[in-house]
């Protein structure tokens, strides 16, 4: 009865409209359409974008890398602080980039111009970031406890620990649902959550196969480009850091059609 009542506080706040039709193959395709339609912008600004990550990478292996292996306790937690740092500046970075890169893809200049609007979704999409990759490592992590659980002779306490843990496999796929309220974040605009999880009941099977389809094919992309190469030259420095904007730039714009999808506004 509760959840009945949820369900009708939801259902109350979305516009009357009808079943969203989902096509898998424009889910896939369109973000690389939105990259084909603004290719020479997108080229021009992931390059300025690839010169300031690279710089920050190299910036980190003079200042800090490049020093002595560390031997203690106490300088093996600096180290890791200070590559911590590194990623969340790299992340926040990104960030910067996918909120112009969304300003110029969906022609929407004028926020541009609100400095104060700019800098709030810069930081929202940095939270945007920052949960996409924790919610994408909980297989990673459940699998580590796994591998370092000690074998429990309660078969009770033994169950209960495998439920828990197989949670983390299953936990991104389920949440792929809200990937909607991602896109509409990406693109500055208010979301509910709660209301993507209501427009996107269905559809769980095809934004799964779909996120799957497309991630499958940057995968293969990038193989056949050679990955993302360990930073040894400034070549493969530069080459890492533009496909990273390339992948925030694709996966960016497969949330924002996972959004056009399931809103009222338009449809893909």
């Amino acid at each position: 009865m509760k959840k009945q009542k949820m369900n009708t506080v939801f259902k109350e706040n979305l516009p009357m409209r009808e079943k969203p039709k989902y096509s898998v193959f424009k889910a896939i395709l369109n973000p690389f359409n939105q990259i084909s339609d603004n290719l020479i912008f997108f080229v021009i600004l992931a390059l300025i974008f690839t010169l300031i990550l690279s710089g920050l990478t190299y910036f980190y292996k003079a200042v800090f890398a490049a020093q002595t292996t560390p031997e203690t306790t106490g300088e093996l937690w600096n180290e890791g602080i200070r590559l911590g740092l590194y990623i969340l500046t790299k992340l926040l970075i990104l960030a910067v980039f996918l909120r112009c890169w969304t300003d110029a893809s969906a022609q929407d200049k004028d926020l541009l111009m609100n400095v104060k609007k700019t800098l709030a979704d810069i930081f929202k999409i940095y939270a945007v970031i920052l949960v996409f990759l924790v919610i994408n490592a909980l297989p990673a992590f459940s699998s580590f406890a796994l591998f370092i659980r000690t074998p429990n002779p309660n078969w009770l306490l033994e169950l209960a620990y495998f439920t828990f843990i197989s949670l983390g496999f299953v936990a991104p796929f389920v949440l792929m649902r809200f990937y909607g309220g991602f896109g509409a974040i990406l693109e500055g605009q208010p979301t509910s959550l709660g209301n993507f999880w209501i427009l996107t009941r269905g559809y769980a099977y095809k934004i799964i196969l779909s996120a799957a389809l497309f991630y499958t094919l940057i995968l293969v992309l990038f193989i056949g480009f050679g990955g993302i190469k360990t930073a040894q030259t400034v070549a493969d420095t530069l080459f890492s850091n533009f496909a990273v904007l390339l992948i925030g730039a694709l996966t960016a714009g497969f949330m924002r059609t996972q959004h056009a999808i399931f809103s009222a506004q338009k449809s893909v």
